[in-house]
């Protein structure tokens, strides 16, 4: 049966097995559709439409892997075991033009039992790995409101943007955490004035986590040969991964460093700079730079050191 744009149907409670509408159809009551509903054109309804079976496609445009696109609003979906209340559905039709590639889906699972009086219900959202053929749910959000990542990174895609506490009770300038990074970095042993100094490595190794403005950085410096006659100037290791905002001052750990009347030496970088001098301090002492003349030539230095400073 074929019902046209100027046509009509009248009675109360008109039944079809198969119907098929040309023009745009308005309900003015109620619809129950018990099998599969196909619709090419428009569908427009003033009052409520109850579907046991799902809507089983509408089709969007030339998108897909076969260059056709789907939409299929579902009750459940046999590929989800978390009890699913209803799924919208976006998939691809093969040559035949079954609807049997799901892409991605927006849905309601239940999470625990579901019954009158107590509805635990999440919202989760899945795609479909490349070359599957079955959605993998990727996000959840709970009904208490958390989210959850379920596979994949929780990727920040604009620089400066990250996760905001300012809801937080306090009273700092800023509350957005825009960054967090590790990796490594190689130090390079040297003075002010390089000259001809020549290091050989037994361990020359880095390290750093960067926690917003926060900086930890690792470094061990061993050396099997070390020698110099022309260099000047201040100790220094170079090749730093960020530069410091203030000047920071942490303890480290050394030998083959002569400096009468010193006990301490510390790792030094200064406001601006990503370059880590080495401050000599001790009782009765004035602090003093650690200086080519109190690194001995054909010894063997060893630096090592923990710094944290924001950059």
């Amino acid at each position: 049966m074929s019902i046209k744009q100027n046509g009509g149907v009248f009675g109360r409670n008109p039944t079809f097995n198969d119907v098929t509408i040309e023009g745009q159809l308005t309900f003015d009551g109620d619809i129950d559709i018990n099998s599969d509903l196909k619709i090419n054109g428009d569908l427009e309804v003033d009052g409520s439409a109850t579907v046991t079976q799902g809507i089983s496609l509408i089709t969007l445009g030339n998108i897909g892997p076969s260059g056709n696109a789907g939409l299929r609003i579902s009750r459940d979906d046999t590929s989800i075991s978390n009890n699913p209340l209803g799924y919208l559905e976006f998939g691809g039709r093969d040559s035949t033009g079954n609807v049997d590639m799901p892409f991605a889906h927006i849905g309601a699972e239940a999470n625990g039992a579901h019954s009158a009086g107590s509805n635990p219900t999440d919202l989760v959202f899945g795609t479909t790995p490349t070359g599957a053929e079955v959605i993998t749910d990727r996000m959840r959000i709970s009904r208490e409101g958390n989210v959850s990542i379920l596979t994949g990174d929780l990727i920040i895609g604009t620089s400066g943007k990250g996760i905001d506490f300012s809801a937080t009770a306090g009273t700092g300038t800023s509350e957005l955490l825009d960054d967090y990074e590790e990796g490594t970095w190689t130090p390079v042993l040297t003075f002010a004035t390089a000259g001809d100094v020549s290091v050989t490595y037994g361990q020359q190794t880095g390290t750093y986590v960067k926690i917003g403005k926060l900086v930890v950085l690792k470094c061990r410096v061993t050396t099997s040969a070390f020698s110099h006659s022309t260099a000047s100037g201040a100790l220094r290791i170079t090749g730093l991964p960020f530069s410091a905002t203030n000047r920071t001052l942490n303890p480290i750990a050394f030998n083959g460093i002569t400096k009468a009347n010193y006990t301490t030496i510390s790792s030094q970088i200064d406001t601006g700079s990503s370059i880590s001098t080495f401050i000599a301090s001790g009782s009765g002492q004035s602090q003093g730079s650690v200086l080519a003349s109190d690194v001995p030539t054909g010894g063997s230095p060893i630096l090592q050191f923990v710094i944290a400073y924001e950059n």
